[in-house]
Order: structure tokens, then sequence, then C-alpha cells
């Protein structure tokens, strides 16, 4: 196996795991999902004492907005996550791809790794050679 194939191969194991990083940071909108339900129980609970109704309104309301910054944190990460999987699948968007290695490694420790490695691989000259040939180049310049 050549180091060009070695390298190709790196770069679609590290887009499985970006996909599965995507996974994860879906699976943290379930938190987002959580506090909002917290937010609404809270408040139908709190309706029904007449003394605490003006408070309800504000706690269930101060819940609701913190699950629902949760909830588009955790979509947004998932979704260029996945989308630097894709990006290294087709071997495109280089500097996309880094940009959001470089964003993941600061999610200790899972995205420190997938980072890190992320950022061994494309930094490889046989990885140019690959970028360069899908965007139909002949080389690097």
């Amino acid at each position: 196996m050549t180091e060009k194939e070695r390298v190709a191969e790196h770069l679609n194991t590290l887009s499985i795991l970006w996909y599965v990083y995507a996974g994860l940071h879906a699976l943290g909108m379930c938190v987002g999902g959580v506090y909002i339900a917290m937010g609404a129980f809270a408040a139908a609970a709190m309706k029904s004492d007449r003394n605490a109704a003006p408070a309800a309104d504000w706690f269930g309301g101060f819940f609701a907005v913190i699950g629902a910054i949760v909830l588009l944190v955790a979509l947004t990460g998932a979704v260029l996550c996945f989308l630097a999987g894709r990006y290294l699948r087709q071997r495109r968007n280089k500097a996309f791809s880094q940009v959001i290695a470089a964003l993941s490694c600061l999610n200790m420790p899972l995205g420190t790794a997938l980072g890190v490695f992320t950022f061994i691989v494309l930094g490889k000259p046989e990885a140019e050679e690959l970028y360069a040939e899908a965007a139909g180049g002949s080389g690097p310049g």
C-alpha cells in the first residue's frame, strides 16, 4: 500500500469519525429538549399556585431560553461536523475542515483528538495531492 493510498484511507476513516461526532452533537440536542420540557412543566405546576403565577412565566421562560440555546448550539455543531466529514470524504473544502477541526479542539477530549488527527492527516503532502486530484488538477502547484 502506497503512502497516498494510506492517506486516502485515513481521510475516509476521519470522515466516518466526523459523522459519529456529528451524531454525538445531535444527541446533545436532547439536553436542550429536556430543559425546554422542564421549563414547561415547572411553569404549568407553578401556575396552579395563584401566588406563584407571575414567577411561573419568568421561571418557565428562563428554562425554555436556556434549552433553546443548548439546542441551537448542538444543532449547529452537528451540522458543521457532518459537513466536515462529508467534505473530507469528497476531498474538497479543505480549509472548512481545518476550521471545524480547530473549533472541535476546544471540546475535550474527543473533539481535541479528532481535531489533532485531522490536522495531522490534512498536513501531509499526499493529502494535498488527493485534494488537487479531486479538484481536477494534476497535483499541488
